[in-house]
C-alpha cells in the first residue's frame, strides 16, 4: 500500500501517462527520511526542499498534493511496517499535458549500528559546476554507481570530490567532522558545487551550535578528515554514523564519548 492524492491505495492504482517526462530523461524528484515512534519530524524540511528543487527546475508543484503527519500515520498502519519506519516521497516531472504524479511509500529501516563505518574516495572527479548534484533528483545513477562502487570495497559510502582534493560529500550522505586541535567546532563543506543541502545535515550543525559548538561551513579538503578528532555521515534516514577509517587510514578513537554523546542527543533533540 502506498499514498497518494490524499488516499492509501494500492500500488497499481497509481497511473502515469507515458507522455509525462519522467520516462523521457528520467525528471522528478525523491526524498527520503524515517520515523520515530509514528512521527516524521523531518517532512516539513523534505518538502521545502522538494519544492525548492522544483521550483528551480521548473517542475510545476501547484495543485499537486503533497503528504502530511496524517498522511503518515495513515501510511504506516496500511503499511504493517511498524512505528519506525523509511519513508520515500517521489515525484514524476510532469508533461505539458498532465501534473507531475506524486506517492509515499513506506518500508522496514535498514539495519542501524553504532560501529565507526569505512569510507572511501571515489576515483572519478565530480566537476565543480555540476549542478544536478544539488538536488535529489531521479536521474539519480551517477550517484548509484558511486554507492556501488564504494560496496564493492567494503564501504559504507565514498567520499566526492573535485579530483584535487576538494570534498563535496559523500554519494549518499553529508560529511561532519571536528577538526584537529579544535574540539568545540564542527565543520563541514559549505553548499558551493555539487552538495545536497542535507536535512540532517543542518539539523546536526544547529544542534551543535546549541551545544556551544562553533560552526564552519567552509571548503573542506579530504586530508582534513585524516586528521579530524571525529568525522560523521549524516542523512534523514540513518541518522549520525561515526567514520572510523578512510581508504587505509584508520582515525583516532579519542572521540568516542563526544561522537556517542553527540548521536545519542541528537534523537533526543528531534524527538522532544
Amino acid at each position: 500500500m502506498i499514498w497518494h492524492d490524499g488516499e492509501i491505495v494500492a500500488e497499481r492504482e497509481v497511473r502515469i501517462d507515458l507522455t509525462d517526462r519522467v520516462f523521457e530523461h528520467g525528471l522528478g524528484l525523491f526524498e527520503t527520511l524515517r520515523t520515530w515512534g509514528g512521527r516524521a519530524p523531518l517532512l516539513e524540511r523534505h518538502l521545502d526542499r522538494l519544492r525548492k528543487s522544483a521550483h528551480e527546475l521548473g517542475l510545476a508543484t501547484i495543485g499537486v498534493a503533497l503528504p502530511d503527519q496524517v498522511a503518515v500515520t495513515a501510511l504506516l498502519d496500511a503499511a504493517g511496517v511498524g512505528i519506525d519506519a523509511m519513508l520515500r516521497i517521489t515525484m514524476t516531472g510532469g508533461s505539458a499535458t498532465s501534473p507531475p504524479v506524486v506517492w509515499m511509500t513506506a518500508s522496514r529501516l535498514p539495519i542501524l549500528t553504532t560501529e565507526p563505518v569505512k569510507v572511501v574516495v571515489y576515483d572519478r572527479a565530480i566537476a565543480s559546476d555540476d549542478q544536478m548534484g544539488a538536488h535529489k533528483s531521479l536521474n539519480y545513477w551517477s550517484r548509484r554507481l558511486a554507492h556501488a562502487w564504494a560496496e564493492a570495497r567494503g564501504a559504507a559510502d565514498c567520499l566526492l570530490t573535485d579530483g584535487q582534493g576538494r570534498l563535496w560529500e559523500a554519494s549518499r550522505t553529508s560529511v561532519l567532522f571536528v577538526p584537529e586541535g579544535r574540539e568545540t567546532t564542527l565543520a563541514t563543506p559549505a553548499l558551493e558545487g555539487p552538495i545536497v543541502p542535507g536535512i540532517m545535515r543542518r539539523v546536526a550543525l544547529d544542534f551543535a551550535a546549541s551545544l556551544g559548538y562553533r560552526i564552519e561551513e567552509r571548503p573542506v579538503r579530504v586530508e582534513e578528515l585524516t586528521r579530524a578528532r571525529a568525522v560523521y555521515l549524516t542523512n534523514s534516514v540513518r541518522g549520525v554514523r561515526r567514520v572510523g577509517q578512510i581508504d587505509e587510514t584508520l582515525l583516532c578513537d579519542n572521540a568516542l564519548r563526544l561522537s556517542l554523546q553527540f548521536s545519542q542527543n541528537l534523537l533526543e533533540y528531534l524527538n522532544p
